[in-house]
């Protein structure tokens, strides 16, 4: 007998005495009465597990951060959390999380079908030249996506890569 008290739930055994009463009205108030206090503990609960902050802002403050939360995809305060983590871990906040994903899904799709020709007989080691290339343009795709270089990581990188754009850009920096 005490092992099946043990297995029956929390609102089961706070209703328990208004069943035997048979009663379908007090059934009902002592159901909400349960919710009501079920609804208040997990909300004292959950106070104590996460910390919130109130953020005040102007109307044109508002009215940027809505719209960049549309821009993005998000909900403005989903967007607010994540674009104050992408700062805090220099992390770029991407635009479109679908579309990304879709990228990723399609280079993964492509790596499957070049896998497939390899199983199914073409040249090996043309087979696994492909898969590695593949692999690591999909590597080099979402590294991009997901956390793209600063422009002046991308303008030192590409001098490095060819010094001659350097004059070039001196000159562009000039006209300005």
């Amino acid at each position: 007998m005490k092992r099946a008290l043990k297995n029956k739930s929390s609102i089961y055994k706070f209703l328990e005495p208004y069943f035997a009463t048979g009663n379908e009205e007090l059934i009902a108030k002592a159901r909400k009465e349960y919710w009501k206090k079920y609804s208040v503990e997990w909300r004292k609960k959950k106070r104590q597990e996460t910390k919130h902050y109130t953020i005040d802002f102007t109307s044109s403050e508002a009215k940027l951060v809505i719209e960049a939360a549309k821009k993005h995809h998000r909900s403005t305060t989903t967007y607010i959390k994540q674009s104050c983590f992408a700062y805090m871990n220099t992390r770029y906040l991407p635009v479109d999380t679908l579309a990304m994903s879709e990228i990723s899904q399609l280079l993964a799709m492509n790596f499957n079908a070049l896998k497939k020709l390899v199983e199914d007989g073409i040249h090996y080691q043309t087979g696994q030249n492909l898969l590695q290339q593949m692999a690591e343009l999909e590597q080099r795709v979402n590294t991009e996506l997901r956390n793209p270089k600063s422009l002046e990581q991308w303008i030192i990188e590409t001098i490095q890569a060819n010094p001659k754009y350097k004059e070039t850009l001196k000159l562009l920096l000039q006209k300005l």
